[in-house]
């Protein structure tokens, strides 16, 4: 049953190879080019934030709290991409591949609940980094929402650090405050001339390093979003998929054509011993039916 499985996985794999080197030819065109990313009050805010210049691949962050409703009777809940009819919230970090546009979400207050958002670092230790005017930020800061909202929480750039379990944080809001609880976790980035930190063998005052909320980095670094309701996200395995399928297509792409015609017929031949091993699989079994 292994053997099989292993078969079918290692065929499918190559299958995508031949069709690997165009995606990174088109990916490396459009890296030459930057974006605009818009961000809308819509009908209970007039305003309007315009990032210009970013380019292909680079995260940003969209802060919609200053978007306060015209209507006391609304709250901002997140934003949504412009011209999708969805009451799903985006998240608030992401990676720009084009230009993009979006609005504000809000909500109807109902039952309202508060919810938190800590800053840290590996060791418990909070996180008030300078404003740039001499003023240090909060490291929790208190925020409201309906209970039963999806929560969309993005990390905040802290200078000396960087993120170590996740850009966004996601959730739906519980009726007990004490449950809604958003703790990004950071590591100090390594002085020039340092050797940099293995994130697997952080050194701190603890014995244990205990990331509040699961929020467990991925091997590959921090992870895109985490959700906070779901439990042994295997975001090491997600990670280590995507770096291999990454550097295979750029390995792919430099090969001759000879060597990529030599692969596409060991796919070819791959499959077709795949297929007849399931055919001779089936026939014994039939076999050892009669």
């Amino acid at each position: 049953m292994k053997r099989w499985k292993l078969l079918l996985c290692l065929a499918l794999v190559l299958c995508l190879l031949p069709a690997l080197p165009v995606k990174a030819a088109a990916a490396a065109e459009e890296e030459s080019y930057t974006y605009t990313v818009r961000l809308y009050g819509g009908n209970l805010n007039s305003g309007v934030q315009t990032i210009t210049d970013v380019p292909y691949g680079k995260s940003i962050t969209l802060d919609p709290s200053g978007f306060a409703a015209s209507d006391e009777r609304y709250y901002v809940k997140g934003i949504r991409r412009a011209g999708e009819d969805s009451s799903e919230t985006h998240p608030l970090s992401f990676e720009v591949t084009e230009d993009m546009d979006f609005v504000v979400a809000y909500g109807i207050k109902g039952n309202q609940v508060a919810y938190t958002v800590n800053y840290q670092d590996v060791n418990g230790n909070p996180l008030q980094p300078d404003d740039g005017t001499g003023n240090r930020l909060p490291s929790s800061i208190t925020y409201y929402g309906n209970v039963g909202d999806q929560v969309y929480v993005a990390y905040r750039q802290i200078p000396g650090y960087e993120i170590y379990n996740a850009y966004n944080l996601t959730m739906k809001l519980k009726e007990n405050p004490a449950e809604n609880v958003f703790t990004f976790v950071y590591v100090l980035i390594p002085e020039v001339g340092e050797p940099p930190v293995d994130e697997e063998e952080v050194v701190t005052d603890q014995a244990d390093v205990n990331i509040p909320g699961g929020g467990v980095p991925g091997a590959a670094g921090p992870a895109d979003l985490i959700d906070l309701d779901e439990d042994d996200t295997p975001l090491g395995l997600l990670d280590l998929g995507k770096d291999a399928i990454e550097n295979g297509a750029e390995l792919f792409g430099r090969l001759p054509l000879g060597a990529r015609l030599g692969l596409a017929a060991i796919d070819l031949m791959l499959v077709g011993l795949l297929i007849w091993f399931l055919v001779r699989r089936k026939n014994k079994k039939k076999e050892q039916s009669t």
